[in-house]
């Protein structure tokens, strides 16, 4: 069985790397697949204004609400208001914040100062200390009851998988990798994780082989589209959409971070330093 998962998973990366949909450049420089509508939030000159940089942590409220996120040393909360006005409204006095979360439920979900928590009536109500000499990423459940923590850039043996903390602070490590975990998606059921040579899928106590990466492709993120059942999985300069083994290129030139929330994709390329809203995945 073992044998027959990786000949398919071999496979599927041949369907990612060759195969896309027809699509038209978007309404910058980038390619996006032609099903897809691709609406931009923030651009270049909103992103300098709102003093974004190189690597922002960032997520979207329930029901297609704002985009949370990191700038110029606040969390603040960016809609935007017109054809080319954005307005950030900073959420209470929270600075520091190396990465951020958000639940189905609202409650965000952060790390900050060494320290791994949640926002609880406009406190940061603290779960788990991070070990000195590294840096952790998190990803909330849909439910909210856990985030998982994770990191290339970890301490120690935290970079080898990732921990799951819940609302009491009890800690688990469901997974060991001889590989840095590098990008982390939850889903209701079920949870991705990315490692430079792979990506898995989490099942209860199943684990199983969802791909095998070919090089040079670098995975910077994942999101899962629990609407739409499509796992999305971005590169510096991509963003490929899987169903199954069947995988498709949805975006080239544009690439970076990945977040769903109701059907609806949102990059933000740090890079590029732009923050796009893309629908219509229900048509891939």
């Amino acid at each position: 069985m073992r044998r027959v998962l990786l000949i398919l998973a071999l496979l599927a990366v041949a369907v990612i790397v060759v195969l896309a949909l027809a699509g038209e450049p978007s309404e910058t420089r980038y390619w996006v697949a032609g099903p897809l509508r691709l609406e931009t939030l923030v651009t270049a000159d909103a992103a300098e204004r709102l003093g974004l940089g190189p690597t922002v942590p960032f997520d979207v409220a329930p029901r297609d609400g704002p985009v949370v996120l990191h700038a110029a040393g606040r969390v603040v909360q960016v809609e935007r208001r017109g054809s080319a006005d954005v307005q950030a409204t900073p959420i209470g006095d929270l600075a520091d914040v190396s990465a951020l979360s958000i639940d189905d439920g609202g409650t965000v979900w952060i790390v900050r100062a060494g320290r791994a928590g949640m926002l609880d009536g406009g406190q940061v109500r603290e779960l788990f200390a991070v070990p000195p000499g590294g840096r952790l990423e998190l990803v909330a459940s849909p439910a909210g009851d856990r985030v998982y923590l994770f990191g290339r850039e970890a301490p120690g043996e935290l970079a080898r998988g990732f921990v799951v903390v819940d609302r009491t602070g009890r800690v688990e490590r469901p997974v060991t990798t001889e590989e840095p975990v590098v990008a982390v998606a939850a889903g209701r059921d079920r949870v991705f994780f990315a490692t430079p040579a792979a990506i898995y899928a989490l099942e209860g106590d199943e684990l199983r082989l969802v791909v095998n990466l070919p090089e040079p492709l670098a995975v910077t993120s994942l999101a899962w589209d629990e609407t739409n059942r499509v796992l999305l999985v971005a590169t510096a300069d991509a963003v490929f959409a899987m169903r199954g083994l069947v995988g498709v290129s949805i975006t080239r030139g544009l690439g970076g971070i990945v977040r769903t929330r109701g059907g609806t994709l949102y990059v933000l390329d740090p890079a590029r330093r732009v923050l796009v809203r893309i629908t219509g995945l229900d048509r891939l």
